[in-house]
């Protein structure tokens, strides 16, 4: 995802911050929510899955 460990650190510790795009990978790649990711929500389960492009 071109993050390496002291960015994830810095993030998870609220030192550093992400796009929204890189957000959108990660959900991707775990296969949860934003709103889970966020800590918004209990539930991992994404509500709509993104349509593949062509």
């Amino acid at each position: 995802m071109g993050v390496g460990d002291t960015q994830i650190i810095g993030i998870e510790h609220g030192r550093n911050t992400t796009t929204a795009e890189r957000i959108a990978l990660i959900c991707e790649h775990y296969h949860v929510s934003a709103d889970y990711l966020l800590g918004l929500t209990d539930d991992p389960e994404p509500k709509y899955q993104a349509e593949a492009e062509g």
